[in-house]
């Protein structure tokens, strides 16, 4: 049983808004987020990140992460990370369905930003 079954929300609705869908493989989600910095804001369970967060907004921390499951619930979007060094396991959560929720963190797909360095580059 996924995790996303324990917190039930409809998904078509959620997916015709453009804000979260879950694909039919369960391992691959697409978030419509600021705080997702992927090839078409897809993400993959099991897959290394990059995190970057700055919860105070005084010290930015960068750690490896591995995506251990997404869900969306009550508005916000959950996603379950565990540290590739501490092997912690965190829950990050942001607010969907506001314009005003700030952004405390963000995951990145490091291949998709060196494929787009590496384009621009190229293109100069």
């Amino acid at each position: 049983m996924q995790l996303q079954d324990y917190f039930p929300a409809n998904e078509t609705i959620l997916g015709l808004d453009n804000i979260f869908t879950r694909n039919v493989d369960g391992f691959t989600f697409y978030v419509n987020s600021p705080c997702v910095i992927a090839s078409n804001q897809q993400i993959t369970k099991y897959e290394t990140y990059l995190l970057i967060s700055d919860p105070k907004g005084c010290k930015i921390n960068l750690s490896d992460v591995i995506l251990i499951d997404v869900y969306y619930f009550d508005g916000f979007i959950h996603l379950i990370v565990m540290d590739k060094n501490t092997q912690m396991t965190n829950t990050l959560r942001h607010k969907m369905d506001s314009k005003e929720a700030k952004v405390e963190w963000r995951l990145v797909d490091i291949n998709y930003c060196i494929k787009n360095i590496l384009n621009e580059l190229r293109t100069r």
